[in-house]
């Protein structure tokens, strides 16, 4: 997540603490009472500008800043526990389509970093308008839990930083050359919007995988 602690919405966390946790009103009041009326200054070329109040942003170095910001994300959208999407994986091809199941999702976060893995079989994507075969990569339950998490952030006011995150295949053949990559909205299917990149190996939480699940 882009800047993460720095993004947390004032407003959108008071109201979860008040509304989501069941904790005692006067817990409640105290961390409200650390978020809020809080001035800073900013410092540059040795000169320091006016104190003023920011409406977002968790203090980092603090014990308690880390449990705010998990307070913030407790509600992100979780895996679907629909029957349409937890069957035995199956695979239905009738020539031009193909219909997935899957047996096993997750959406991980780890402070600010979120790990989406899901179990089933890569299926072509939406294809962009006025492209031959560009098309996006992964299998249809994986976009749309990527899809419901860019919404929420949205709402939160957070954002995924593309640039620093991959989309990878656990499998023993690679995505074509025209897959190798996923919109951060992709139901949109729009060419101009941020794009995650597609990587054979990648370091997550610092630990590296590779395509065939060894690390």
């Amino acid at each position: 997540v882009e800047k993460a602690f720095d993004k947390v919405h004032h407003p959108a966390l008071i109201y979860k603490i008040f509304t989501k946790f069941q904790l005692p009103e006067l817990l409640c009041k105290t961390l409200v009472n650390f978020l809020q009326d809080r001035q800073i200054k900013i410092k540059h070329n040795g000169k320091f500008s006016r104190p003023f109040t920011p409406e977002s942003g968790v203090p980092q170095g603090s014990v308690i800043g880390p449990m705010l910001y998990i307070m913030s994300i407790n509600d992100a959208p979780k895996p679907s526990t629909s029957n349409e999407y937890n069957n035995n994986l199956r695979r239905n091809t009738d020539g031009n389509s193909q219909v997935d199941y899957y047996s096993e999702e997750l959406n991980i976060y780890f402070a600010d970093d979120n790990v989406i893995m899901v179990a089933g079989y890569r299926e072509i994507g939406p294809q962009i308008p006025g492209t031959k075969d560009d098309t996006q990569f992964g299998c249809k339950k994986f976009r749309d839990l990527i899809q419901k998490s860019t919404y929420w952030e949205e709402g939160n006011r957070i954002k995924t930083n593309a640039t620093k995150s991959k989309c990878m295949a656990f499998s023993p053949t690679e995505p074509k050359k025209n897959e190798r990559w996923l919109s951060l909205y992709p139901d949109r299917n729009d060419p101009n919007d941020d794009r995650i990149t597609y990587t054979n190996n990648h370091v997550i939480l610092g630990i590296t995988f590779d395509s065939k699940l060894t690390f």
